[in-house]
């Protein structure tokens, strides 16, 4: 407004020197009055430009709510620890152990079936002896084989021909036979008799440490009276499957130097002096063992359940060089 009021004394003073056209004058002021205007107000049009930021600030904020839907998901990953399902695994263990105690039950043998078991081998089981220069030396032996008496090296010591008596159907009797002492083996305390005489042999087995707890009975002569062996009954309380000779004091004559190993049943049965050489029982009537003595302490004293035999496996290892009349003590 001011600068139209300037305007109009302008034209007002020069009005005198020279006629103007006023009305077109003011027509033209007027327009660029209206665009200097319209200028002004086009060159404020940019302030709603701030519109379209207040639009664009609140559009990031729904891209939270995915978070919200994705932090809840790793929630129900929980659910896997559920899968305790594989302790069911330790079911199949449940099971497996009692299946070895089973295997107990043919271990336990009655008195009934131990006398069945003395009575079957009863007539198998012979009295060996030899005189000797001070009295008469006398210990036990077995049929291994028909025409075949085994016992201990120890009990035939160094004799060619040993006296053989064999139990008969009454027990106040025996036959009286002739054996011819052949192959003898101080490693393993065995000697093989030649006899001529028919008797079925009692069966034999091996046995190894899956074995112990087995119940067994021992026959032989500790009572002195032939044709009569007398018994005792126990258990195998361990296999030694293989032992040094030299080093182990289990070994029939621990000291002699001898070499190799050889297999030996610790058992808690009694085996008394006159033992010697007899069978070792088990449940089934079969010979498992040649029982040869028991553990000794340093100072001479026996340990308690602590008696051996020769496995049959170390019998089996030698026998048929025994009948041919070998010393089998260093094989």
């Amino acid at each position: 407004m001011k600068f139209f009021f300037i305007s109009l004394c302008f034209i007002f003073l020069f009005s005198c020197a020279e006629q103007i056209d006023i009305e077109a004058t003011i027509d033209e002021r007027a327009k660029k009055i209206a665009n200097e205007i319209l200028n002004d107000r086009l060159i404020a049009t940019p302030q709603p430009t701030a519109t379209p930021q207040a639009i664009t600030m609140p559009t990031p904020q729904p891209t939270a709510t995915p978070q919200a839907i994705t932090m809840p998901t790793p929630q129900p990953t929980a659910t896997p620890q559920p899968t305790a399902t594989p302790q069911a695994t330790a079911t199949p263990q449940a099971i497996t152990m009692p299946t070895p105690q089973p295997t107990a039950t043919p271990q336990a043998i009655s008195s009934t079936d131990t006398q069945n078991l003395y009575n079957e081998a009863r007539k198998k089981v012979v009295r060996v002896s030899f005189n000797t220069g001070s009295g008469k030396s006398e210990g036990s032996g077995w049929v291994i084989e028909n025409g075949w008496v085994i016992t201990n090296e120890h009990v035939v010591k160094t004799q060619r021909f040993v006296t053989i008596e064999f139990p008969q159907e009454n027990r106040i009797e025996y036959k009286r036979v002739t054996g011819e002492v052949k192959g003898v083996d101080t490693k393993r305390d065995l000697a093989a008799i030649k006899i001529n005489y028919s008797q079925e042999p009692i069966p034999t087995r091996e046995v190894t440490i899956n074995d112990i707890g087995e119940q067994i009975v021992t026959l032989g002569y500790s009572a002195g009276n032939a044709g009569v062996p007398s018994t005792h009954s126990g258990v195998i309380t361990y296999v030694k499957e293989s032992i040094d000779v030299d080093t182990d004091t289990l070994t029939p004559f621990w000291g002699q130097n001898l070499k190799g190993k050889i297999s030996v049943i610790v058992f808690d049965a009694d085996a008394d002096p006159g033992d010697s050489g007899g069978p070792l029982i088990d449940s089934q009537g079969n010979a498992i063992g040649v029982v040869y003595g028991k553990l000794n302490t340093t100072n001479g004293k026996a340990v308690t359940g602590q008696q051996f035999a020769t496995n049959i496996v170390s019998v089996r290892e030698v026998w048929e060089d025994l009948k041919k009349g070998m010393n089998t003590s260093n094989k």
